[in-house]
């Protein structure tokens, strides 16, 4: 409804769905009725979703619990589709609503269901983790507002469902899980039907994504040659997602990783 209103040539307002007062409320409704849109036209789940992202606003309680009902119906939609909306909402600035709206509507299971399985992840552990979604989703949002980076932060830490261990010193350890990671996201982008160039890339910095992440100061200038070596055409796209791939609320243990990111810049120019 906040779309379906227009001034008219003499000024007056042509507002037939009080599109109005929900830009003012900043509520998101669906023109006509909410119980047969999402079976008539499926691919409005992903644009109420896009909305979201886009604005910030809430939709009503009706628009979402009748997406709760249709959710399978995303299954109709073309994959071209798919990957337009999921593009929009990974570039708007309010992405963390949009996937929180697919998540509790049931809708993100069936587009990403390897994403939906780091939801609650940390619970079924004995030994306490990190919240894998919660990462995911502030390491998405803080992330440059490129589809390879974007993409990657959402994906990056999905191989570690399958990968947990714990050691003898209850220490928790995701053994190779970019690798793992790299080739679940080989299944979503052929999912997706998703750019070939793109999915190369994305799943690339998933694999290689914990190397830039070990950086020390120490390092020697063969080893830094050897990252040089390794990533390959990839390194600006691990530098970039290094930079978001961070949620501490410790003031000076994000000036760490930025000065280390720094130095690395530095030397790998030198």
């Amino acid at each position: 409804t906040v779309n379906a209103f227009a001034l008219k040539p003499g000024g007056d307002v042509f507002d037939p769905y009080d599109g109005v007062e929900d830009y003012r409320n900043k509520i998101l409704r669906v023109v006509g009725t909410p119980r047969m849109i999402y079976r008539e036209h499926p691919e409005t789940l992903m644009r109420i979703a896009g909305y979201i992202a886009e604005y910030g606003y809430e939709p009503d309680n009706d628009t979402s619990r009748f997406a709760s009902r249709d959710a399978a119906n995303i299954m109709a939609v073309e994959r071209y589709v798919w990957t337009e909306e999921m593009n929009k909402i990974l570039l708007s600035p309010y992405l963390d609503r949009g996937l929180e709206w697919l998540l509790s509507t049931g809708i993100l299971r069936f587009l990403l269901p390897e994403v939906v399985s780091l939801v609650d992840f940390h619970k079924s552990c004995a030994v306490h983790h990190k919240d894998c979604w919660d990462h995911t989703v502030k390491v998405t949002q803080k992330a440059n507002a490129d589809l390879c980076t974007k993409w990657a932060a959402l994906c990056h830490d999905i191989g570690k469902i399958w990968t947990r261990s714990v050691d003898r010193n209850r220490q928790v350890h995701f053994y190779r899980h970019e690798e793992y990671g790299a080739i679940l996201f080989e299944g979503i982008a052929a999912r997706f039907h998703m750019d070939e160039e793109l999915a190369f890339r994305v799943a690339s910095v998933i694999k290689l994504h914990g190397r830039v992440n070990l950086y020390e100061s120490n390092w020697t200038d063969s080893a830094i040659r050897r990252l040089i070596r390794d990533s390959g055409i990839h390194l600006e796209d691990l530098i970039r997602f290094s930079k978001a791939d961070f949620t501490s609320k410790r003031p000076e243990r994000i000036a760490t990783i930025r000065r280390q990111l720094e130095e690395l810049e530095i030397r790998i120019a030198e």
